[in-house]
């Protein structure tokens, strides 16, 4: 019995999971993670990369962490 199966299983293993690093999906769960939804105004909200804030009035809620927006710390509902 040769060994030719096992470098092909290698190689078919670390192309899949190649094809998953790079593919747009995960980048988008990426993305997800770091969206928050306020619970105060229930608006979709993330930090831009240059330290601001993008906020989504029409975006769904379902499945985001809850944490307030920074301004509405404070506020008490």
């Amino acid at each position: 019995m040769g060994t030719g199966w096992i470098i092909d299983l290698f190689i078919r293993q670390h192309n899949t999971k190649h094809k998953e690093l790079n593919s747009t999906d995960n980048n988008r769960y990426l993305e997800d993670d770091k969206m928050y939804v306020c619970d105060c105004c229930n608006t979709v909200w993330q930090y831009a990369w240059y330290g601001e804030i993008n906020m989504y009035k029409d975006f769904p809620t379902i499945g985001k962490k809850t944490k307030r927006m920074p301004g509405h710390e404070k506020e008490n509902d």
